[in-house]
């Protein structure tokens, strides 16, 4: 015999909030928020792209010089994006996987994890992934995170490797990013 069990949409959306809180081992958000950016390194690495654009026109490598005015570009408009509207990431530890507000990184596509913890300069997740889209590392900014009840929970699922700082993560961080 086969029952059937009508559901308000209300209903619906209360019981799939309620089955998403059950597979919640551990949560975390970090607000948005407005770091100034470092005008002095930026203006550094523009004027140093700047010449390099201007070496590349010259000696008739338009290619180069082109890749290097568009990296530019896309990099000014991301800064100015993410200073001008930042956004909270809400990371969740499931039994399924990390989940970074909407991205879901299930457990047997992560490597390894390390934190990164020198208050109030550094504090982040590190995931090592599988994915090659990612450049092998998904960084997440742990705010005011418990990072040893972390560490507690990640270690039931993943293991931990110590993983050291890249030169693109320090040089993001004197940035401002």
């Amino acid at each position: 015999m086969c029952y059937a069990i009508i559901m308000t949409a209300e209903e619906k959306k209360n019981l799939a909030k309620e089955i998403d809180k059950a597979s919640v081992l551990f949560e975390f958000r970090m607000d948005g928020e407005k770091k100034p950016l470092n005008k002095t390194v930026l203006g550094v690495l523009g004027l140093a792209a700047a010449g390099l654009i201007v070496y590349f026109a010259i000696s008739g490598n338009y290619l180069a010089a082109l890749l290097f005015w568009l990296g530019g570009v896309v990099m000014g408009f991301t800064l100015y994006e993410k200073n001008k509207n930042p956004k909270p990431t809400i990371c969740k530890i499931r039994a399924e996987g990390v989940q970074v507000n909407r991205d879901l990184y299930p457990y047997e596509n992560i490597k390894s994890f390390w934190i990164f913890y020198d208050p109030p300069h550094h504090q982040e997740l590190s995931l090592r992934v599988k994915a090659v889209m990612t450049g092998g590392y998904v960084k997440i900014p742990l705010g005011d995170a418990d990072p040893v009840k972390l560490r507690e929970t990640l270690l039931q699922f993943i293991s931990e490797k110590r993983q050291e700082e890249g030169l693109a993560d320090a040089l993001a961080r004197v940035v401002g990013l």
